[in-house]
């Protein structure tokens, strides 16, 4: 019984730790389609305008001063670290689990449909995804400095890549079956 509770957690926290790396994955494709938000500068704080010479290398044989290098690219969606990922992904799990049951008790009690047949457990996990998206945008917006609009663009490329990683794991465990069989 310890056993297979400790490889259940074993299970589970690799199962976290996957989820984690690609959110960040996702984040870091979302940021390269998302612009970082533009400040409103005044009319002499522009790149490359006087104020952004270095008068202290000019040199009187020079012909004009050298210019600062640009300013880093600033990226619209703060990459978090792996643990606040791990935090995120879990917060998702735990309240996807929790609309998962409620959308479960409504369909078997208002509904009168029976969550032990297959076909109303994917049904409920079907009405679940649009929750679990949105739910998935609260999350990142809250604990993510940045709007609702781009954790939505996070959440759809985490989607995505899940899909992706989904489909890539399942060709590998069938291509071993087919190997064995």
């Amino acid at each position: 019984m310890l056993t297979e509770f400790c490889c259940s957690c074993g299970a589970l926290a690799a199962a976290l730790f996957v989820a984690a790396v690609l959110l960040r994955l996702a984040i870091t494709f979302a940021n390269l389609f998302v612009r970082p938000s533009q400040l409103k500068t005044a009319p002499g704080d522009n790149w490359g305008d006087l104020s952004q010479w270095n008068w202290d290398d000019w040199d009187d044989d020079d012909d004009e001063p050298e210019k600062l290098p640009p300013p880093p690219r600033q990226k619209a969606i703060p990459q978090p670290g792996i643990i606040k990922s791990l935090l995120m992904v879990f917060l998702m799990l735990i309240a996807g689990s929790i609309s998962y049951a409620c959308l479960g008790f409504f369909l078997g009690e208002l509904l009168e449909l029976r969550m032990r047949r297959f076909e109303t457990r994917m049904l409920a996990l079907a009405l679940n995804l649009p929750f679990g998206f949105l739910l998935m945008c609260f999350v990142l917006s809250l604990l993510l400095p940045t709007t609702f609009w781009r954790a939505a663009w996070v959440a759809f490329m985490y989607h995505v890549i899940l899909i992706g990683f989904s489909f890539l794991v399942g060709v590998i465990i069938f291509g071993l079956i087919a190997l064995i069989a």
